[in-house]
């Protein structure tokens, strides 16, 4: 089950609102939907006066759950309850949309470095070796990924570059990073770079993160208003464990302060590398 926590404010604006404020300083509502493959449970609360109550708003949960579906930044740290966050869903998506792209493309020549620190997925490497000259691996397990390196290229005779740092990184048209980047890298300024959050250092590139997508209705048909739909689709991949999902190709993603679509990302991508 999933649980959604919308907070809002209605703050009083009159002298009887405001004498109704202080009797009733809050208000809960909540509700219940069952679906086929979720069952979601919403809590609205709305603040009229003082702190918001996030006991009561515990309380009011089903199953008291670890985690909720809300807004960034609205929850404390002294709560039975944190905010549902999960990074594996938006790099299946950023997967999703590379691959999209890069048969549009037509390109086997490229260059690309693929940053996977934890060895996480080791499964997108087939898919990206269709693309390439040369495939780099950077990872914090280099080990593990000479290993797989040797294996592929007994199967197919394809070569992959191990290194262990992403202060290595070499000229690449497109790198892709499967953990937030938390290190100054130079890419260069033309090459795109394609990761699952905002990198929280400088990085020269075009830079692309936050992949939306459009759920399909057989899977769910209500999704709450307040809640972004790619986020609420990581929580149906992780929490329903609604595997179909991982099947969709995102629309657009975030470039810069804008919303792009992927007609505009195949433009840039081929202008790089032509």
């Amino acid at each position: 089950m999933i649980t959604v926590l919308n907070i809002q404010e209605s703050l009083p604006s009159g002298m009887i609102e405001k004498i109704k404020s202080f009797m009733v300083p809050y208000s809960i509502d909540t509700s219940f939907c069952s679906g086929k493959m979720a069952n979601i449970f919403t809590i609205n609360y709305t603040r009229r006066k003082g702190k918001i109550r996030f006991d009561k708003i515990y309380k009011s949960c089903i199953g008291k759950p670890k985690t909720v579906l809300c807004n960034e930044n609205i929850l404390p740290d002294n709560i039975p309850f944190k905010r549902f966050s999960d990074t594996e869903f938006q790099t299946i998506m950023m997967k999703n949309m590379v691959i999209a792209l890069l048969k549009r493309t037509g390109q086997t020549d490229l260059k690309i470095t693929f940053y996977d620190p934890f060895a996480e997925y080791p499964s997108f490497i087939p898919e990206l070796l269709k693309y390439v000259t040369v495939l780099t691996v950077i990872s914090n397990m280099p080990r593990f990924y000479e290993n797989e390196a040797e294996r592929i290229m007994s199967e197919t005779g394809a070569s992959i570059i191990v290194k262990n740092d992403i202060e290595q990184l070499l000229p690449t048209d497109i790198l892709i990073a499967t953990v937030p980047i938390d290190k100054e890298i130079n890419a260069g300024n033309n090459e795109l770079i394609f990761t699952v959050q905002k990198p929280l250092a400088a990085c020269k590139g075009n830079i692309f993160y936050d992949y939306k997508l459009y759920i399909p209705s057989e899977i769910i048909c209500k999704i709450p208003d307040s809640i972004d739909e790619s986020y609420f689709a990581g929580a149906l991949f992780s929490l329903c464990n609604i595997k179909e999902l991982k099947k969709i190709t995102p629309y657009a993603c975030r470039y810069g302060q804008k919303l792009i679509g992927t007609d505009e990302i195949c433009k840039i991508l081929k202008k790089v590398i032509s």
